[in-house]
């Protein structure tokens, strides 16, 4: 018989203060090709919005973040796509000139910040960079590579159409945006359409789907963490989507399912995936065949196990509201 766990809150604390992955490396060969490990973290710039799918005339964006706790020179920083074949492309500096991004700084990076501005609304004292030739991301699916100017990948983001939110039919002029500066950018877990009463995109400021990372008890570890008892799949903002973060002392391996109160198994949040060390598993509110799951209250059961035989095993109850 499942059981039922308790759910503990997330803190409200400013991303900045966040320091989950202080001391983490995420540089790695320019020549390995399509092998980027998505449970990297981002520690000096991370990508944190495209927009690859602009309306008619409209623009293409990349927003970033220092996630670092320094100032960090744009001019050494080369801004790439890579190639379904997995090919780097050349990448476009983002500054002729000196260019610091102090630590939490956003950057818009656009071939056309103007409109993107006039789109999408920026601060006024927001850094924008135009970018002359900016790289092509296809609007079926494409990879977002920062590079420095010695070639070592500072972050990536390999995208698809499909990270969209399942609400989302029609997807031109709606960003994809992360849930936090920090998590891993080449997990798809991470990202999901920016809502739409923000205007579905927010270059240059606080996503409008950010999450603040939850405060893990001290000395927490090899344990899940829900975001919420409630969420609402059918709204587009957010709180659509259901959130499970968890916390290793070692990569494990992970399933995650959903249960109705008749213990069937709906969604398959995780099968045998290998988790990193910190990150957050999302549910949208569908079953496994893409539909809608009625309103009402449902079990999740988190397992982990590590390679030395550790098993590790919590119960969640979240509720689906319209």
């Amino acid at each position: 018989m499942l059981c039922i766990m308790w759910l503990l809150c997330i803190s409200c604390a400013p991303w900045v203060d966040d320091n989950y992955v202080d001391n983490q490396s995420n540089d790695v060969d320019s020549t390995r090709v399509g092998e980027f490990d998505k449970n990297t973290f981002p520690s000096l710039l991370s990508i944190n919005e495209l927009l690859f799918d602009p309306l008619g005339d409209g623009a293409d964006y990349v927003e970033i973040v220092n996630v670092s706790r320094q100032a960090v020179d744009l001019s050494g920083i080369f801004l790439a796509n890579r190639s379904a074949a997995g090919v780097l492309g050349t990448g476009k500096r983002l500054s002729t000139a000196a260019c610091f991004l102090s630590p939490g700084g956003y950057c818009l990076l656009s071939g056309d910040t103007a409109r993107v501005a006039a789109d999408y609304g920026s601060p006024s004292d927001s850094l924008r960079l135009q970018i002359k030739s900016f790289p092509s991301y296809p609007n079926e699916s494409g990879c977002v590579v920062l590079t420095d100017q010695a070639g070592l990948i500072i972050d990536e983001f390999p995208y698809t159409k499909y990270l969209h939110h399942p609400l989302v039919a029609v997807r031109e002029g709606i960003a994809l945006e992360k849930l936090h500066p920090r998590l891993p950018s080449a997990d798809p877990a991470c990202w999901t359409s920016a809502a739409a009463d923000a205007g579905f995109g927010s270059p240059g400021r606080q996503n409008t789907q950010y999450r603040p990372w939850p405060v893990f008890p001290e000395a927490a570890e090899n344990c899940f963490h829900a975001s919420s008892e409630v969420f609402f799949p059918h709204r587009l903002g957010t709180d659509s989507q259901w959130r499970l973060y968890y916390r290793f002392a070692v990569g494990c391996v992970a399933n995650v399912t959903v249960y109705d109160q008749a213990s069937v198994p709906l969604c398959t949040l995780a099968d045998n995936r290998l988790l990193g060390r910190e990150g957050v598993v999302c549910w949208s509110g569908l079953d496994d065949e893409g539909r809608a799951v009625p309103f009402g209250r449902y079990l999740v059961r988190a397992q982990c196990h590590t390679a030395g035989g550790q098993v590790f095993r919590q119960y969640f109850v979240v509720a689906v509201q319209p």
